[in-house]
């Protein structure tokens, strides 16, 4: 039972509740577009979109935290893991307000402070980016910890070439507030080195190992799941006969009405039937009553 508790119900109360929530407000959020399209005269207005646009930033937040959370629960890198979650939780926040922003300048129709929320969003970008492959990274490495060296190495190299690169190409977008044509510019110049050819295919290299370095983890993380679950079954059989063979063992230990256990009888049957005093059926017959009343 204990080996049960142990290994059943990897999944803690608040990992429940939040994985719970995440879904329930992403059909909440899919059924409010679904019912604009269904029925015309619900239409959708911008602080609807808010809505719709909150739901998704909180639920995608909540899943992004649940790996952290189980960690958290299971007693595992539990400064990590609060760590990673407070990241999560900055990211949430500054898209919300990123959101409302949005939906406040609609509402007041007032282009104006278009420009510092334009670079608003550009810090947004910035900041979530760096807190998301740090989230990756550090998910990465406790999974795989000690092993798999140079593979990780591979998978940082590649995760610090993206973050750089696009961290760069967020720092060459240029956001001027006197240019109301086109307030918003690259500037190829200090773009330099990283828009040729060859850093785009290093770049997009970089990209696919980094879904199959994912996808490997994926398959890793659920071989080891059947693996322990397995092994968990296995002790779990071991527990249920060995404790069943205690239960054998007390009965064959507990006398019987003539005051002999089971294991006397039987013996003392086996002497007469060596001696010629029982017939091999006479033997039979009473080694079954014996077993019988033993363990009943």
């Amino acid at each position: 039972m204990a080996l049960r508790k142990k290994y059943m119900g990897q999944e803690g109360k608040i990992y429940r509740a939040l994985s719970t929530t995440a879904y329930v407000g992403i059909f909440v959020a899919a059924g409010i577009i679904v019912a604009s399209l269904v029925n015309p005269t619900f239409a959708l207005n911008a602080t609807l979109w808010g809505i719709i646009f909150t739901i998704g930033v909180i639920c995608l937040g909540l899943i992004s935290v649940l790996p952290w959370v189980r960690k958290l629960e299971k007693g595992e890198y539990k400064k990590l893991s609060l760590i990673f979650i407070v990241f999560v939780a900055v990211c949430v926040i500054l898209w919300l307000i990123c959101v409302w922003l949005v939906i406040t300048m609609i509402n007041s129709q007032n282009p104006d402070n278009i420009v510092w929320l334009l670079w608003f969003i550009k810090v947004t970008l910035l900041v979530s980016l760096q807190l998301m492959v740090a989230t990756v990274a550090g998910n990465l490495w406790t999974k795989c910890r000690n092993t798999m060296i140079p593979f990780q190495v591979v998978t940082y190299a590649s995760y610090g070439f993206v973050d750089f690169y696009f961290s760069y190409l967020l720092f060459c977008v240029n956001i001027n507030p006197t240019n109301t044509a086109n307030p918003i510019s690259l500037d190829t110049n200090a773009l330099g080195a990283l828009g040729t050819s060859f850093m785009i295919t290093v770049l997009a290299i970089a990209l696919v190992y980094m879904s199959i370095s994912n996808f490997i983890i994926k398959r890793m993380e659920a071989r080891r799941l059947v693996n322990m679950a397995a092994d968990n079954f296995e002790e779990m059989l071991a527990d249920q006969k060995e404790e069943l063979q205690k239960v054998v063992d007390e009965k064959n230990a507990q006398p019987s009405a003539t005051g002999k256990t089971m294991e006397e009888e039987l013996n003392g049957l086996k002497d007469m039937l060596d001696k010629g005093v029982l017939t091999q059926e006479e033997y039979d017959e009473a080694r079954k009553n014996v077993i019988a009343k033993h363990t009943k």
